[in-house]
């Protein structure tokens, strides 16, 4: 008896199996690549890029570190929003550190780093970015720029703070923001922790359908350290550990390799992010304090 049935089409199921791994392999990619195009406040990518824990999360009740207890701030970014900040005066300091944290929390987290820069004489004005801790509104990558400037102007205008008393400290994410910050004032000194080199290269290292979109599509040029460090700077303190899953000590390698003098890099073996007890134990605090003492 023949056969109604045809035979089966092997060139069309090729094709439609074609058609299907593209669609997942290309399209697929490129649509949450399209989501993900870093605008200014480009809802998924804020939500990527940041974590901030607002209020009341963290200890803020009696804010104490290495005995001095911390001045409550609150102050204007340029676009009119109010930012939270922690004065801590060491009497008899030479500088004043501005601090500019990471990605997650928010500056009641980052005791560690209060007391180690308190110990080593130095007072610290520390603040949270917009949507953070009990400052009001929300981070995108331009927001955050505006509130270090804010930071830096509060030091300097209403501190009375010379430049050459001023220290700029970043950690992890706001190692990005401490390098925009440094190219447009003037400071005694550069200090980053866990460094990014940039949000573009770790954007694309993290999600490499991202390498499609060049430099300029990135907010703050994608938040490129390796501009500040290569160019004419202050005395730069790079800090990384080797066991950072968070931003890889290629990060911090890359930038040190790039950066023009006069410069120091303390590698700690082992060192995981900011935080970690290896990152801070004695091999930083004092390469920390060396740093500092050979400051003009």
């Amino acid at each position: 008896m023949a056969a109604d049935s045809k035979s089966f089409n092997w060139r069309w199921f090729m094709k439609a199996t074609a058609l299907v791994l593209a669609f997942f392999l290309i399209v697929v990619p490129a649509f949450f690549a399209v989501a993900l195009i870093p605008v200014v406040d480009q809802p998924l990518y804020n939500f990527i890029l940041f974590h901030p824990s607002k209020y009341p999360i963290g200890s803020y009740d009696h804010p104490i570190a290495a005995g001095v207890k911390a001045k409550e701030v609150y102050l204007l970014s340029s676009s009119g929003t109010k930012i939270h900040g922690w004065l801590f005066i060491k009497p008899g300091a030479k500088y004043i550190v501005v601090l500019s944290h990471g990605n997650g929390g928010n500056l009641t987290w980052r005791a560690d780093i209060h007391e180690m820069m308190l110990k080593a004489g130095h007072s610290v004005f520390a603040y949270d970015y917009q949507g953070y801790g009990l400052s009001d509104g929300s981070p995108n990558m331009y927001n955050i720029c505006e509130d270090s400037q804010a930071a830096y102007n509060y030091v300097a205008k209403t501190l009375h703070y010379k430049p050459e008393q001023i220290i700029l400290f970043g950690e992890s994410l706001g190692t990005a923001v401490t390098g925009q910050l440094a190219m447009k004032n003037k400071c005694a000194a550069v200090i980053l922790q866990n460094p990014l080199y940039s949000i573009m290269r770790r954007g694309r290292e993290i999600l490499p359908v991202l390498s499609a979109y060049p430099q300029f599509m990135w907010p703050q040029g994608g938040f490129d350290t390796g501009t500040f460090v290569q160019g004419k700077h202050p005395p730069l303190l790079i800090v990384g550990g080797t066991k950072d899953t968070m931003l890889p000590i290629a990060h911090a390698d890359s930038l040190y390799a790039l950066a023009s003098e006069p410069k120091t890099y303390i590698r700690v073996e082992g060192g995981g992010h900011t935080g970690d007890k290896i990152l801070m134990g004695e091999q930083y605090r004092s390469g920390y304090e060396k740093f500092c003492n050979s400051l003009p």
